[in-house]
């Protein structure tokens, strides 16, 4: 509880994950890379912009393993969706032109038949950190890529754009 008030600013709803996930930097060095299985709901939760602002400035985030789809497969009675981020804690190096490796699992039969993971060339992305920026892309990344986030960015400039039109 004292690590969540000392930090208010950038933790939404006295979340456990991101509170720690922030903690994780008073152990890191420059060199010390972690990896942490987390709910997926502090990539999505909108009331988490102010944490996922904080995480993309202040860590390297280098993969991600989203696991939201085959949770229940993955871990035998699993309720909440999760995701395993692999990261170092780099707060002065500028982290725009990193690479993030993001893989999100989908069910499919030799996950079903043999307890397979298997990594589909649609499930593998390759995002630039600074796209993480914007909140929504987490989910669009969930079940589509890049190319489907440009989509909806154009879309929405352009029903903002054309709504003055009509005014």
């Amino acid at each position: 509880k004292f690590f969540v008030d000392n930090n208010k600013d950038k933790i939404s709803d006295y979340q456990i994950a991101q509170s720690f996930t922030i903690r994780v930097k008073e152990f890191c060095t420059d060199k010390t890379e972690c990896a942490l299985i987390v709910g997926s709901k502090i990539l999505y939760n909108l009331e988490a912009d102010k944490f996922r602002k904080f995480f993309i400035d202040n860590f390297q985030l280098n993969r991600v393993l989203e696991l939201s789809s085959v949770r229940k497969q993955v871990f035998t009675g699993a309720i909440a969706p999760s995701a395993i981020l692999f990261f170092k804690y780099l707060p002065q190096k500028d982290k725009s032109k990193n690479i993030v490796h993001y893989i999100s699992l989908k069910p499919n039969r030799f996950f079903k038949l043999f307890k397979i993971i298997v990594i589909e060339k649609y499930d593998y992305k390759k995002i630039k950190q600074k796209e993480f920026e914007k909140d929504w892309i987490w989910k669009v990344l969930l079940y589509g890529n890049v190319l489907d986030f440009r989509f909806f960015e154009e879309f929405k400039r352009v029903l903002k754009a054309d709504s003055y039109d009509y005014q």
